[in-house]
């Protein structure tokens, strides 16, 4: 038992946190990734489909195009050849004209022999569409195979007179779907990628933090005592207003995305598709923060109001046992206010405080959170 409970104390403490991320977690997971072995095998499956579909629509439409091109492509290697022909000398002419008779009648069956080539090799062709799929997502591998047959038609149109069925088609088919999609899995981040694109997104977040302190220090909410000293009251309450911050002028923009991120900080727009979703901290703590926004988004006009808003901020700030007068004196006036929304509210702000909770367990946050109560504040004194 002695052994059991050292174990427990020793190595299972560190994991005992009702957010389940161990202490100075850096994202890394062991185990068996069940997540990717099923997103293979699904990925199995559609380039299956796909395979099947592109062959089909490939080989039907080439053996199209082989059909209507054909008597167009025998008529127009005849010209050639008999121009061709005649342009030759005299004594040319008359000593290889049995060969160029017998040439004339063999040419269908060597045009025949050479589309069935096409169409043989239009099979191999459509393999490129799971790639597509791979590469650039589903719409892409939609119109794969009308790519591959704009360029049979293309091909066959050097034995046609360079006269193409698909003429019409001036423009690529591919750009205009392919300019919107969020990539396949062929680009998908490897956790290392992950990992140094998601610095950028803390080293913001340790901006707006800093920015989030001088503002409570302006509404003299929080004292510069608190950073100084690094009281635990400030440690929660300036990432919190912080998050609190950045998702309400999310929500309040107007033409942002539902699944978009504004960082107030410096104007940069974060969609979910840019989400380095592969590094493990992200994967964690971005369903926190969507659940968040969502929660205020489905009351905007109460809750992510800039009254409501302040309010939640001050509700965020008074965590100490003696809060600052002003901040005392804000939540007083805004009593009626808080009866209004109160329920709201306090879901919103145990949300946050779960939030902020989690990101304090994690490295990337305690390598930097330094930063935020070493900085050089410019403070006003209390009247």
């Amino acid at each position: 038992y002695k052994a059991h409970k050292d174990f427990v104390s020793e190595r299972c403490s560190t994991y005992d946190h009702p957010s389940g991320i161990p202490m100075d977690w850096n994202g890394d997971s062991y185990g068996i990734p069940v997540l990717k072995i099923l997103r293979w095998q699904w990925d199995l499956l559609v380039c299956l489909f796909f395979t099947a579909f592109s062959i089909t629509v490939s080989l039907s439409g080439t053996i199209l195009i082989a059909a209507i091109k054909f008597i167009p492509s025998c008529l127009y290697l005849w010209y050639k050849s008999t121009k061709a022909y005649c342009k030759q000398e005299c004594a040319t002419i008359m000593g290889t004209w049995p060969f160029f008779i017998v040439y004339m009648p063999l040419l269908p069956l060597v045009v025949a022999m050479a589309y069935l080539v096409i169409v043989t090799a239009a099979v191999f062709i459509a393999l490129r569409t799971p790639w597509r799929y791979l590469e650039n997502g589903y719409l892409a591998a939609w119109f794969e195979p009308l790519e591959i047959l704009r360029d049979i038609d293309e091909f066959t149109g050097h034995i046609c007179g360079e006269w193409c069925i698909l003429e019409s088609c001036n423009e690529r088919i591919t750009p205009w779907y392919i300019s919107g999609q969020e990539g396949g899995r062929a680009h998908r981040e490897s956790n290392s990628d992950a990992h140094a694109r998601v610095e950028l997104y803390w080293d913001r977040f340790i901006s707006q933090c800093i920015k989030t302190t001088s503002s409570l220090f302006e509404s003299h909410w929080i004292t510069l005592e608190n950073v100084e000293d690094i009281d635990p009251s400030a440690v929660q309450s300036i990432p919190a207003v912080a998050i609190l911050t950045i998702l309400a002028e999310t929500v309040n923009e107007q033409g942002l995305e539902k699944e978009v991120l504004k960082w107030s900080i410096d104007g940069t727009v974060c969609k979910k598709r840019d989400l380095p979703l592969s590094d493990g901290i992200t994967s964690c703590l971005w369903p926190k923060v969507a659940r968040l926004k969502k929660l205020l988004h489905a009351n905007k006009e109460e809750l992510a109001s800039k009254e409501n808003i302040d309010l939640l901020k001050a509700m965020l700030c008074a965590n100490s046992e003696r809060d600052t007068q002003e901040l005392s004196d804000f939540l007083l006036h805004s009593s009626e206010l808080k009866k209004l929304n109160g329920p709201k509210n306090i879901q919103i702000q145990s949300e946050v405080i779960d939030l902020v909770l989690a990101i304090s367990r994690v490295r990337p946050y305690r390598e930097r959170m330094s930063r935020i109560f070493s900085h050089e504040y410019e403070t006003c004194s209390n009247p």
